[in-house]
């Protein structure tokens, strides 16, 4: 063999290790990228199923605009309105001291939308803090309604919210599921909608759009969950109260009467609406000390609401046996002409319920109070 083919043998084998050692550096990298699309695409596709989609599945809505909200649904923990997409209707609601929901239900497009708002034992600030919230246990119990579920893909974080989204089964059929959650610090809110497999777009349209249908009132986001609310349509009067108080007195069906709400005849509060306007603290104590014997002014403030603005006595009287009892009056002069009212009592004595050390001792029901508009 000639020196020149020595040569020209050897170069060749240079550059093919050459290519060797470049190969062992890329090719890994790609087969990486291609398993991770795989994963991703893997992610996004439900797991086949030996029972196929029923017929009864509808296709796909692909036009919006007949959607609308005309109808508001109040929650009975009073802290929340929905504006409700046509076609959905409430089918079920939750209300206790850690989350206020409700469900709602759209046969025609086997869809569900659910909205709540709960307030975390550790408050949260930010979207990651968010989803921390939403362990596997914590999802698996919200999900228990269904045979089997998965996350799907990557959670994602969207403006200040983070999108967990969902593939679930239940019967064979799957079904697509997209949870939106948020926070100001106090409380979360959460948007959660479920399509059919074959409604993406829905789910998209809905988590989109439903959190500006989504109305938590300001003046309530400090106080208590699980409270009821109380709407008086006819009167517009609101008041929120804890959920051991019943109804004492009155009807919510009669909504021209006065109503007691509280614990007993010795802790409640009377609502009412009637003609008249208080002009200034003088008026509002002359009104109080008429509503019962015995009864004495202690403290006189004005107060804004919304609705109205008026005054919020604190007075004391005493029972037949002598013995001191405090209350509170609220008068709040309506935008609507109306003297609205909620005159309330304890049993206890000895204490301004105006004062801040009278609110932090009786802090449900002095809360309770400050609801009332």
């Amino acid at each position: 063999m000639s020196k020149k083919t020595t040569q020209k043998l050897y170069y060749y084998f240079a550059v093919f290790m050459a290519f060797l050692m470049v190969a062992s550096l890329i090719l890994p990298s790609i087969a990486q990228n291609l398993t991770r699309n795989q994963q991703v695409q893997q992610a996004l596709t439900p797991a086949p199923t030996t029972t196929p989609i029923p017929p009864t599945f509808p296709p796909p809505l692909t036009d919006f605009s007949s959607i609308t909200f005309t109808q508001d649904y109040l929650h009975p923990s009073g802290l929340f309105y929905v504006n409700l997409p046509s076609g959905w209707t409430v089918s079920n609601n939750v209300n206790n001291t850690r989350q206020a929901q409700v469900s709602l239900n759209n046969p025609e497009r086997v869809s569900v939308i659910e909205l709540y708002v709960e307030r975390p034992s550790t408050p949260v600030t930010t979207p990651e803090e968010v989803s921390g919230l939403y362990t596997s246990g914590t999802l698996a119990s919200s999900w228990r309604d269904y045979d089997s579920w998965r996350e799907a893909g990557e959670r994602r974080y969207v403006d200040d919210r983070v999108v967990i989204d969902f593939v679930l089964s239940e019967g064979g059929v799957d079904y697509f599921a997209q949870h939106s959650a948020w926070t100001d610090g106090n409380l979360v809110y959460v948007v959660r909608v479920v399509v059919p497999s074959n409604a993406s777009q829905l789910m998209f349209w809905l988590t989109e759009n439903m959190p500006s249908h989504f109305h938590v009132l300001d003046a309530y986001k400090n106080t208590p969950l699980g409270w009821v609310g109380r709407y008086n349509q006819l009167t517009t009067t609101f008041i929120r109260y804890p959920n051991s108080w019943r109804i004492l007195d009155g009807s919510t069906s009669l909504l021209d009467r006065p109503i007691t709400v509280g614990v007993d005849d010795n802790t409640a509060i009377v609502v009412n609406t009637s003609e008249g306007n208080i002009a200034d603290e003088a008026a509002a104590s002359a009104y109080v000390s008429g509503l019962r014997r015995n009864i004495e002014i202690i403290s006189v403030k004005a107060i804004t609401r919304v609705g109205g603005t008026g005054f919020s006595v604190a007075y004391k009287f005493f029972t037949p046996d002598g013995e001191e009892r405090n209350g509170l009056a609220l008068l709040l002069n309506g935008d609507d002409g109306k003297l609205h009212t909620a005159i309330g009592r304890i049993a206890a004595g000895g204490v301004d319920l105006n004062s801040d050390a009278g609110r932090a001792q009786y802090f449900d029901f002095v809360t309770a109070m400050d609801t009332f508009s």
